[in-house]
């Protein structure tokens, strides 16, 4: 299993997958059931909250 870190470059799937994108990990927020991760897309600035299963490394 991958590990990110803050400001790491990742490729991240949307809810269920239905759209990747390419962004920079702001965030990381640790709760009970696993981390969840605060990336900032490329195209348009919007910040998007998906958990490790949804991301890859770029």
């Amino acid at each position: 299993m991958n590990t990110f870190e803050i400001g790491q470059r990742v490729i991240a799937a949307t809810t269920r997958g239905k759209e990747e994108f390419e962004g920079e990990i702001k965030a990381i927020e640790t709760k009970l059931r696993g981390a969840w991760y605060h990336i900032k897309r490329d195209i348009d600035g919007e910040i998007i909250k998906v958990r490790a299963a949804m991301l890859k490394l770029a």
